[in-house]
């Protein structure tokens, strides 16, 4: 019983680290990687461009009006999802690239 209550309380104390921990999303070979993920509200997603090419990154549905300026490669751009919801990513420059973000 002792075990159980230190590992909920451990889970308890974490949960807030984890909200505000990035998730990373690679741009390479004109697709996002991965292309589906769910995060916390509160917690950033950044967008690391790897691919020889220009993005330009938008969100296409959600609640969030994001659209960034061309990424060279190199390139990191960064969003706060402060709220619950589905977002949908795309690259203005790639419109086959696309990335689904839940929101809890």
């Amino acid at each position: 019983m002792k075990t159980v209550l230190v590992a909920a309380l451990a889970l308890l104390l974490a949960t807030p680290a984890l909200a505000s921990q990035p998730v990373i999303v690679v741009q390479k070979g004109r697709m996002f990687h991965p292309d589906n993920i769910t995060i916390r509200a509160g917690q950033t997603v950044y967008f690391e461009n790897k691919d020889e090419f220009l993005h330009q990154i938008y969100v296409y549905k959600g609640n969030i009006d994001y659209d960034s300026r061309e990424q060279p490669p190199g390139e990191t751009l960064h969003i706060t999802f402060p709220r619950r919801g589905t977002y949908e990513i795309r690259c203005h420059i790639h419109p086959t690239m696309r990335l689904t973000i839940h929101v809890r």
